[in-house]
C-alpha cells in the first residue's frame, strides 16, 4: 500500500480542474451527525459533532468520526499532536478573545478531508501567531498490527500562514492555498450552544465564496 500522502495527491491532480483549487473551501461541521463517505467506499459514514461545557471562555467542541466496514462502525482515531498515539477524538481549542483550534471539512477531488488550523497559544489567548493548516485523510491499516487501529486520520498536507492571526477562523478565510480568498462572514455573538462566552457563532463558518456559493 503507497503512502497516504501520495494516493490523496494523485487523486487531487487527477479529478481537479486545472482553474479549480485542489482544495474545496472548508465548510462548518453542524452539530450533531453529518455523513460524509470518508473512506471512499461509497457508504455515508458519520462524524458528530457535541459542545463540552466547561462553565467558562474555554468550553470546546468535540469531532467523533466514525466509518461503516463490515457491518460495524468503525471509530477514526486521530493522531496526538507533537507525541506518540492517537486521541479518540479531535477538539477544538477556545478562549474569549479567539479560537486556537478548530476543524472544518473539505473536499480533494470529491473526497471529504477534514482541514484543521491550529496557533500554538504563546503569549495567550489574545495573542497572535502563525497558524499551521494540517489536511487529514482517512486511512485503514490492511496488516492487521497488535495495538494499532484499523482506521485513523492521516496528515496529507500541511503549511502555515504567512501572517500571524489571533482567531484561527481569520487565518482560514484569508488562505489563498485554497486558490482564492473565500468571504466569509466574521460574527462573533458571545454564546455558543448552551450560551457560553467566547464560542464562535455558527454564522462565520458558512463558507461562501462572493458572487455564489
Amino acid at each position: 500500500m503507497g503512502s497516504l500522502a501520495a494516493m490523496w495527491g494523485l487523486l487531487a491532480a487527477a479529478t481537479a480542474p486545472a482553474a479549480s483549487p485542489a482544495l474545496a473551501a472548508p465548510e462548518a461541521l453542524a452539530w450533531g451527525i453529518t455523513r460524509p463517505d470518508l473512506d471512499g467506499d461509497g457508504r455515508r459514514d458519520l462524524i458528530v459533532r457535541s459542545w463540552r461545557e466547561n462553565h467558562n471562555a474555554h468550553g470546546f467542541s468535540v469531532y467523533d468520526l466514525y466509518v461503516w466496514r463490515d457491518e460495524t462502525l468503525h471509530r477514526v482515531v486521530v493522531p496526538r499532536q507533537g507525541r506518540e498515539g492517537y486521541a479518540l477524538h479531535l477538539a477544538s481549542r477556545e478562549g474569549a478573545d479567539c479560537v486556537l483550534r478548530d476543524a472544518w471539512l473539505s473536499r480533494i477531488g470529491g473526497r471529504p478531508v477534514i482541514v484543521v488550523a491550529e496557533r500554538p497559544l504563546g503569549a495567550g489567548h489574545a495573542a497572535s501567531a502563525r497558524v499551521t493548516f494540517t489536511v487529514y485523510g482517512v486511512s485503514e491499516v490492511e496488516a492487521a498490527v497488535p495495538g494499532m487501529p484499523r482506521f485513523s486520520l492521516e496528515p496529507i498536507r500541511q503549511w502555515a500562514s504567512e501572517k500571524e492571526y489571533c482567531d484561527v477562523f481569520d487565518a482560514l478565510r484569508r488562505q489563498q492555498a485554497f486558490g482564492r480568498e473565500w468571504q466569509v462572514p466574521s460574527i462573533r455573538t458571545g454564546a455558543g450552544p448552551g450560551g457560553t462566552v467566547g464560542h464562535v457563532d455558527e454564522r462565520r463558518h458558512v463558507m461562501e465564496h462572493a458572487g455564489g456559493t
